[in-house]
């Protein structure tokens, strides 16, 4: 396939320079030149080259994780289901495999910061599948007083230490506070000690959680 254009047309061609798609750009409106509109002229049924393949991975995941079973039965009953095989001797799909693991629960907080980030509840995790535009983990702020959140997209989690600093900056700034408590979850993400030193060195006191097991339940009877 070979792609022309210029800032008024693009045009997809065959190696024979048989054009399989136009689309020409046209200005929705002469007070505002930079919104357009997309004019397509469709190609020949015949023309038309597949450059995918639908297969039971790809309708397992677009379809939110059904199972095996499911999908056969939507195929018997949908019109226009695509033909595809079901596999029994793949691995199992990471993400079903999250989804069924079970998690003790955390206790419930009986108490509230009284005043704006007095206290600040952070996560750092890991995405399953890189996204469209390369990032791997997200890191989340929470604010205990308020329940306001902040969330920032991650390239790579040693990203998270600019992060931080840049989130420690702007409460600083705007609202002229900094953080009191800093609360993480004991999963074991921030294994960084330079994280925790720049909390440190804010006089932030740092505070874990941790799930209740059992035996704690039983003792709090």
């Amino acid at each position: 396939m070979h792609v022309y254009g210029n800032d008024a047309m693009i045009s997809l061609h065959l190696p024979d320079q048989t054009p399989v798609l136009q689309c020409e750009l046209g200005s929705s409106s002469e007070d505002n030149p930079n919104i357009y509109w997309l004019l397509a002229n469709p190609a020949q049924a015949q023309d038309v080259h597949s450059i995918f393949k639908v297969d039971y991975d790809i309708m397992h995941r677009r379809l939110a994780h059904p199972s095996k079973e499911v999908l056969r039965k939507a195929r018997s009953s949908t019109k226009g289901f695509p033909e595809i095989s079901f596999p029994w001797d793949n691995p199992l799909c990471p993400g079903c495999v999250l989804g069924k693991m079970p998690q003790k629960p955390f206790p419930k907080s009986q108490s509230r910061a009284k005043n704006p980030f007095d206290k600040v509840h952070s996560n750092l995790k890991q995405f399953l599948t890189e996204s469209y535009h390369h990032f791997k983990c997200f890191i989340s702020f929470i604010d205990d007083n308020s329940s306001f959140g902040w969330v920032q997209s991650l390239h790579a989690k040693s990203s998270a230490l600019q992060v931080l600093q840049d989130f420690l900056a702007m409460v600083k700034n705007q609202f002229g506070k900094t953080p009191k408590e800093w609360m993480l979850d004991a999963g074991g993400e921030y294994k960084s000690n330079e994280f925790i030193r720049i909390l440190k060195n804010s006089g932030i006191k740092v505070l874990q959680s941790t799930p209740h097991t059992p035996q704690q339940n039983r003792r709090a009877e």
